[in-house]
């Protein structure tokens, strides 16, 4: 399943039977840079839910290719986080604080529930991965980033926050 369910450590015995598993969680097959947790978070209606599932599947897809784990956020579930002075109820003006500012809760969760994950790779859910590069590994464009760097996005001119890379450390935690 692709949506997101909380983090449970493995236990001595599941880690031992399955530690020769390439299906391992987060273990990229890529080169040098660690385990990688790719994020994509949505606001949740059937609406988004239908129209971006081509998006779901494809990233998915890409995840279980290159031996990444794969998780969906539903906004939902963190509006509670908000005041609900600051955004209506029917959500129609309010969708500042029910899918932009819930993105920085859905990915601290992930980075905390995801702790053995070195990177985290967050898009939005109508970020798509183009099929002409899905044989290329997340840890491509990692493999030059220092160790002391932890925030990386994908436009050099101006930040985008649609899809970005963050260091799972206590540095990129505080980042976040």
């Amino acid at each position: 399943p692709i949506f997101s369910r909380p983090y449970t450590p493995p236990t001595e015995s599941s880690s031992s039977s399955s530690s020769s598993s390439n299906s391992s969680r987060g273990r990229g097959k890529g080169k040098g840079k660690g385990s990688i947790l790719i994020l994509t978070c949505t606001r949740g209606t059937p609406r988004n839910l239908d129209r971006y599932l081509y998006n779901h599947l494809a990233k998915q897809y890409y995840s279980k290719k290159h031996g990444y784990s794969y998780i969906v956020q539903l906004s939902n579930r963190w509006t509670g986080y908000f005041p609900p002075n600051h955004y209506p109820a029917d959500f129609s003006a309010g969708l500042y604080f029910t899918s932009v500012m819930s993105k920085v809760v859905m990915v601290l969760d992930a980075m905390h529930s995801n702790p053995t994950a070195e990177w985290l790779f967050f898009t939005d859910e109508d970020a798509d991965i183009n099929s002409e590069w899905n044989e290329l590994p997340l840890e491509e464009y990692l493999k030059d980033i220092p160790p002391d760097k932890v925030f990386v996005h994908t436009n050099y001119r101006s930040l985008m926050t649609g899809v970005f890379f963050i260091r799972n450390s206590p540095e990129g935690r505080q980042f976040a």
